[in-house]
């Protein structure tokens, strides 16, 4: 593993600390910042290759910052990791639907969030844009049941090479418009 840097942002010195130590522990680079404008100096010079977001900074809103970074052509595939107080059921889906790619509660486990960052940055290396498409072709035809069947049926008639053919012609068409009624 390459010494790979982990950007943490949490007001809480105590956090900083402990979870820069397993980090740094496992093998990771770390810098800490309290807020998010330290923050964002430090996105001038440096791309992190993991960041780890509390979502109650004094000085922004760690979901506006996941937002606005996803937002931006230049931090956009940064791996996210948000670790919060807020548990609620909404804060989650709103945390992830804003592309964080990882949810993890206070009080957590310093193993577990390890664990994680590990996960979340194999990730990150194993995927292309490309391999997510197709990921999201199969999760879309994994909710309708029918289409996956038709899917399942043709690729047992068809050799490997035609099934491949399928699945990325089904990748790249465009998202269908649905309309209300």
């Amino acid at each position: 593993m390459k010494n790979l840097l982990v950007a943490i942002v949490d007001d809480e010195p105590d956090i900083l600390k402990l979870v820069s130590l397993h980090l740094q522990k496992a093998g990771y680079s770390v810098r800490g910042f309290p807020g998010a404008r330290s923050f964002f100096k430090f996105l001038d010079d440096t791309i992190p290759d993991l960041i780890i977001l509390d979502l109650m900074l004094p000085d922004m809103d760690g979901m506006e910052i996941c937002s606005q970074l996803k937002k931006e052509a230049r931090h956009g595939s940064i791996p996210i990791i948000m670790l919060t107080a807020r548990g609620e059921e909404t804060d989650k889906v709103l945390g992830l639907e804003l592309g964080a790619d990882d949810y993890i509660t206070k009080p957590f486990s310093p193993r577990e969030l390890v664990a994680r960052v590990k996960a979340v940055l194999r990730w990150k290396d194993n995927c292309t844009p490309h391999d997510i498409e197709l990921i999201e072709v199969w999760i879309l035809l994994s909710v309708i049941p029918a289409i996956f069947i038709v899917i399942e049926w043709i690729s047992f008639f068809l050799s490997e090479k035609w099934r491949k053919r399928i699945l990325y012609d089904l990748a790249t068409l465009p998202p269908p418009r649905v309309q209300k009624q």
